[in-house]
């Protein structure tokens, strides 16, 4: 419910693969962010994706029928040479 993850929603879930780099520091004064920081990075490791292809059959489908026909245009240019 943090603003991180609503900026990171689209990333961390959904049909993408996303990597997280956590920014640590060693000094005490900063201990509580990196803390924070440490254990949203944890959250966000235990969400699991599988990112698959996005096609669309149609414009395939139309793809390989255009590469077809270009194929039949150039052996019936060759035939006439």
């Amino acid at each position: 419910d943090s603003k991180l993850t609503l900026l990171l929603q689209d990333a961390l879930g959904g049909n993408s693969r996303t990597m997280m780099i956590t920014c640590v520091s060693a000094l005490s004064s900063l201990s509580a962010h990196t803390v924070i920081a440490l254990q949203y990075a944890q959250r966000a490791k235990k969400i699991t994706n599988r990112a698959t292809k996005n096609l669309d059959s149609d414009k395939t489908s139309e793809i390989e029928g255009l590469k077809k026909e270009v194929e039949e245009l150039r052996s019936r240019l060759a035939d006439r040479q």
